[in-house]
């Protein structure tokens, strides 16, 4: 499931982690993951904005591309999500980095 839809877990995640007040931050891991994930669903975003479906290859192409940038392999990026989303506070860390990505990612003039 991971695999196929990693937003709908980490969505769920983040309900269960609440708005509560967190106790640290970020580990560079988590930094690092939050942003390739926060880059990666963006993509996606523009990707379906623009109705290309047909062109899943190019698709896929940005995003082998976007996660050879960030250093990660598919499965290690998958690992890396894995492992953010093992406890409540993990994943709560995690989440506020992902929000924190995706604001400044989409107000970028």
């Amino acid at each position: 499931m991971l695999r196929r839809k990693p937003w709908i877990v980490l969505f769920c995640w983040s309900v269960a982690a609440g708005c509560g007040p967190s106790s640290g931050d970020p580990s560079t891991e988590t930094v690092r993951v939050a942003d390739a994930y926060a880059a990666l669903m963006l993509l996606h975003e523009q990707y379906r904005s623009q109705d290309r479906d047909r062109d899943s290859l190019l698709y896929h192409r940005q995003v082998q591309s976007l996660l050879d940038s960030t250093g990660f392999s598919r499965e290690e990026f998958f690992a890396a999500v894995e492992r953010q989303l093992r406890t409540l506070e993990s994943s709560r860390l995690f989440y506020e980095r992902l929000y924190t990505a995706l604001e400044l990612r989409r107000n970028k003039p």
